[in-house]
């Protein structure tokens, strides 16, 4: 049975063979009848010609709007036109429908035609969509109602009783506008008032539709800044979709990135500070011949997903001032470092390396460097994760695991000790994991407090907050002209004493919801400015305390007004070795969607480690904190409701020590429980949790709630090895100890001596590492003849049949196929497993 996404494969490609001028008896052969006459119906179309519009016409049909616009605003809230002044405006209306006959027959037909059009676009579009209408039933004197409140009519606003050149006498002609040519016959006046009624006209915005073709690529997926160097050499900030063809040259800026959409579907994403040019480009679909795709990377990072090509002749390379890496069907990562050392990565398929003249093959989980006048080095594994960092130096303690630091690693966003990164790496042949990246993706602050008061009494080394003593010393940053009575955000330190040293004191305006964040400048402006996406205000109060341009990093505090409005009070540069402004955002707004996430407008990501409230739903006033990651994303760390009785009462929150449950003490500060107190299952002495706490009457801090700050693992990792050899539920891996495979594991596709595999480890608390799963993502075949290779009576006993360079699959887990060794990567990137069906995978011909 056809469904409808065959009829609407076969209908589109038998559109564009008549498009492209096959006769219709040709294009149109061997169809099913509903197919059949929908293109009979699309080459009747093409063919119709449609009736220029007469110029009179056209006058009238303006004026009459112009018309109806000035009587709506003027009429709004009046009663309905009396039923006389009805049928006189339709005496009118017949009256000049006469005396234009052939215009308005003319008229006629083209609306007809459009009608038809959209009529077909419409049915197409709700077909392919599968949704029906929906029809809104209303009874008569509902909708009777309704008309009156909303005033006259349609027909009365175009054709009413206050209509005076309809009411006018059939020998007074209106006087014919100045500027326009006179056709010989009436033609009415819009006349606009002096005072603008506040409409807005919509006009159709008229755009050069998008170049794309095998010989240009779709520059898209645009955050931050996004330049393309122009044929003077200068660059131009790209905006919006773009074409680009071989010669040009794409740029991406700080918490910037962008990507390239090649004809035959292959993609490569760039990633911030980074630079690539379109050396050659004519990415030719399969059946039209071979793609040939040549890129040379400056700087930063790039991603290719390349579309598998089961042929020899067609070409995807990625140059890098010290070497060139080509592949086929390939997912592969390029980073260029600023001494211009360039790192191949690859995630599926091989890509070959070369530099002066020598050539490595890289495969699936691997990765090779390649040094200034150096051939690559022999490629590598990769290992990947995230956790805690326990230590810093030479060597980095990450999630339990211990990591070697050299020269090209790239540290992101200045992480400490307690802090929670991403890491990416490779092993050295002796097992020893050397750090290629480590990026900040949370703080962890221990004993730090957030506390919102009234200030009651201000000293020099102290004040008192209702009935909270803050400290002050010398580091303590306050806001100017807070006064007694006002209400103020302190950030600070708990003490090991239990006391509250102040950080910082900012004053509370009573008007919008304040925000702070580091982003990249995108656009400066005389009212407003466009920073990593975000429209920014700016006033006289606006202070500006850099020479900032497009494309530098900046740090900007306001506040979000009650309509929205993000109002810059203070915009200035970003300092790169401050801690403190190194991408990262904090602001409150309202919950606007929870999948995806958008608050006050703002799209926010998450992650498992992403703090958020309980029972928080869309229309929440919430308080957001994360970091803005080196591609522009912002990350929120921590999502915190803020309820109404904050603005009443005396709220705490702080991270810290739990030191007792009896009485329950964290940080030297003790709190009481209440019957409304909400407290995790798993708190432990010694754990490090977040606490929210209310002051109550008595100067006591009430618990509202507390719970554990970090994940109940250190750390987690993909780890990229081989299988050297399987001994029952013992597997030895290259470069990293030898696992046990018990009934909890995960195993995607057929473990075998020489596969490449990715395995997902997490650490827990006590050090124990838990294997998630394994992923076969490709088996290395040797084609060195060995003992019972070569021929048809040799009692073959492994996989792989090397005679003749040739190796059996099982083909969509129904088929054994054997196909030649050259092939067997793209089969496997598509699904199929190496070895005959039925050999203890899930084949459909198990037993």
């Amino acid at each position: 049975m056809q469904t409808m996404n065959d009829h609407d494969e076969l209908l589109q490609g038998r559109l564009a063979r008549l498009e492209a001028g096959e006769p219709l008896t040709t294009a149109g052969a061997d169809l099913p009848e509903d197919t059949a006459v929908t293109l009979n119906f699309a080459a009747k179309l093409k063919e119709t010609t449609l009736p220029e519009p007469d110029e009179t016409a056209v006058i009238h049909h303006r004026a009459a709007v112009m018309r109806a616009a000035q009587e709506q605003l003027s009429s709004a809230g009046a009663a309905n036109q009396p039923t006389e002044g009805k049928f006189a405006a339709f005496a009118a209306f017949v009256d000049w429908w006469r005396s234009h006959r052939a215009v308005a027959i003319g008229a006629t037909a083209f609306a007809a035609v459009l009608l038809v059009i959209f009529g077909f676009a419409y049915g197409w579009f709700e077909r392919g969509s599968g949704n029906s209408a929906t029809v809104l039933e209303q009874d008569a004197d509902q909708l009777a109602q309704e008309s009156e409140a909303d005033g006259p009519s349609l027909f009365d606003r175009l054709f009413g009783a206050n209509n005076e050149v309809a009411d006018a006498p059939a020998d007074e002609a209106p006087p014919v506008a100045s500027g326009e040519t006179d056709t010989g016959e009436a033609a009415e006046v819009a006349i606009v008032p002096e005072d603008d009624p506040g409409y807005e006209l919509f006009l159709p915005n008229l755009v050069t539709s998008l170049q794309t073709g095998p010989q240009t690529a779709v520059l898209g997926d645009l955050q931050g800044v996004v330049s393309i160097q122009k044929p003077d050499g200068n660059w131009e900030q790209v905006s919006a979709l773009s074409s680009v063809a071989a010669g040009s040259r794409v740029r991406t800026g700080a918490l910037s990135k962008a990507s390239l959409t090649f004809f035959d579907g292959s993609v490569a994403k760039l990633g911030p500070d980074s630079e690539v040019s379109i050396d050659t480009l004519n990415a030719l679909r399969p059946e039209e011949g071979f793609r040939t795709v040549v890129l040379t990377q400056w700087q930063g990072t790039s991603t290719h997903d390349v579309e598998f090509r089961n042929d020899s002749g067609s070409q995807y390379e990625v140059k890098s001032p010290t070497g060139t890496g080509i592949a086929r069907g390939t997912i592969f990562e390029v980073v260029v470092l600023p001494d211009l050392t360039s790192r191949y990565t690859v995630l599926e398929g091989r890509v070959d390396v070369t530099s002066i003249n020598i050539t490595v093959a890289v495969m699936a989980g691997q990765l090779s460097t390649i040094m200034a006048d150096e051939p690559p080095a022999e490629p590598v594994f990769q290992v990947s994760g995230e956790g805690e960092v326990t230590e810093i130096g030479e060597s980095w303690t990450i999630g339990g695991q211990t990591f070697a630091t050299d020269d090209q690693t790239v540290i992101v966003g200045n992480p400490q000790v307690g802090d929670w990164v991403t890491v990416q790496g490779h092993l050295l042949p002796d097992g020893t994991k050397v750090a290629d990246q480590i990026v900040l993706v949370r703080e962890v602050p221990q004993n730090l407090f957030t506390l919102t008061a009234v200030v009651t009494e201000m000293s020099a080394e102290q004040w008192l907050l209702g009935d909270v003593v803050i400290l002050l010393d010398g580091e303590t940053a306050v806001d100017p002209d807070i006064e007694i009575g006002d209400w103020v955000r302190v950030t600070g330190v708990v003490q090991e004493d239990g006391s509250l040293l102040a950080q910082r004191i900012q004053k509370q305006v009573e008007e919008g919801s304040p925000f702070e964040f580091t982003g990249v400048v995108q656009t400066i402006g005389d009212e407003s400015w466009s920073i990593s996406g975000i429209t920014v205000a700016v006033n006289g109060r606006t202070e500006i305390k850099d020479d900032l341009d497009v494309g530098d990093v900046a740090k900007v505090e306001g506040q979000v007004t009650p309509e929205g409005v993000w109002l810059a009070h203070e915009i200035k540069a970003a300092d790169d070795d401050d801690d403190d402004d190194v991408a990262k955002f904090e602001f409150t707004g309202l919950i606007e969607t929870i999948d995806p996430w958008m608050v006050a407008g703002i799209a926010l990501t998450t992650d498992e480690w992403t703090e958020i409230d309980t029972a928080v739903e869309p229309g929440d006033l919430v308080k957001v904190e994360g970091i803005i990651l080196p591609d522009g994303t912002w990350l929120a760390v921590e999502i915190k409701l803020l309820d109404d009785d904050d603005n009443d009462e005396t709220i705490l929150r702080f991270t810290g020590i739990l030191e007792s449950t009896d009485p329950w003490v964290v940080n030297g500060i003790t709190l009481l429980v209440t019957d409304d107190s909400r407290l995790d299952d798993d708190l432990e002495v010694g754990m490090l949790v977040q606490v929210t706490a209310r002051l109550a009457e008595d100067g006591s801090w009430e618990i509202v709630w507390i719970r554990p700050l970090l994940p109940p693992t250190t750390g987690c990792f993909t780890v990229h090895t081989r299988i050297t050899t399987i001994n029952g539920t013992q597997i030895t891996l290259a470069n990293w100890p030898t696992i046990t495979l018990d009934d909890d594991v995960e195993v995607d596709g057929n473990l075998v001596p020489n596969s490449n595999i990715a395995i997902n480890i997490c650490l827990g608390d006590d050090d124990t590492i838990v294997v998630v799963n394994i992923i076969v993502i490709q088996v290395i075949i040797d084609t060195t003849p060995g003992p019972g290779d070569g021929g048809d009576d040799d009692d073959d006993s492994g996989d792989v049949d090397n005679g003749g360079g040739r190796v059996t699959i099982c083909h969509k887990d129904r088929n054994t196929l054997t196909i030649s060794e050259s092939a067997l990567n793209g089969h496997l990137g598509h699904g199929d497993t190496l070895g005959p069906c039925g050999q203890g995978g899930d084949h459909d011909d198990d037993d």
